[in-house]
């Protein structure tokens, strides 16, 4: 039985970095890996964290590593094995690369995500599926797609009729829109630095 009132974080951090040329989740930023930071964010209002990663991290924190259950699926593998491995009915997925994860983008879709399967915001009509609150009861969906080798992960999110949060309509809209900035190159990492 999943626990209702507690809220579990998950970070993506299996992928395998090939545009960045080294594992994204331990670029330092400020002296310290971001993984490890993100960890520190979501610490605040998470119960657990879940890293799902396929190699073990040298990195600090109250967290434990899940691998992929089903190899091979990008981001959608990622989720299906941390809502698995969640005790928790409510869960916020985040990617290893953003580095603009924050706790005020991170309660809001823990609060709209009520009599909602699946909470993410939405910028300029274009939907985000990481920064995410999904349920557990995502997972027959999610693990119905990977068995059918769908393995996109905006077709399969579309399919669980999302509650959308439209950021332009937010106060301190910018808070949001950091949150969903990630690094995928070192270009992008010499424009964050």
């Amino acid at each position: 039985m999943k626990k209702t009132n507690s809220i579990t974080g998950i970070i993506l951090a299996g992928g395998k970095s090939s545009r960045m040329g080294t594992n994204k989740a331990l670029i330092p930023i400020n002296n310290i890996p971001m993984i490890e930071q993100i960890i520190n964010t979501l610490n605040f209002i998470c119960d657990d964290i879940i890293v799902i990663a396929n190699n073990d991290l040298p990195i600090k924190g109250n967290f434990k590593i899940q691998k992929d259950i089903i190899e091979n699926c990008g981001p959608m593998g990622g989720i299906h094995a941390g809502l698995n491995a969640s005790s928790s009915f409510k869960n916020i997925i985040v990617s290893c690369d953003a580095p603009y994860t924050n706790l005020k983008a991170l309660q809001c879709l823990i609060d709209y995500t009520k009599n909602s399967n699946c909470t993410l915001f939405e910028h300029e009509n274009k939907m985000h599926p990481l920064p995410g609150c999904y349920t557990t009861n995502c997972l027959p969906t999610i693990t119905e797609n990977l068995t059918q080798n769908k393995l996109k992960l905006r077709e399969t999110v579309t399919s669980l009729n999302p509650k959308m949060i439209n950021i332009e309509k937010l106060l301190f809209k910018n808070d949001y829109l950091k949150a969903l900035i990630n690094i995928n190159t070192p270009e992008d990492l010499k424009e964050f630095i």
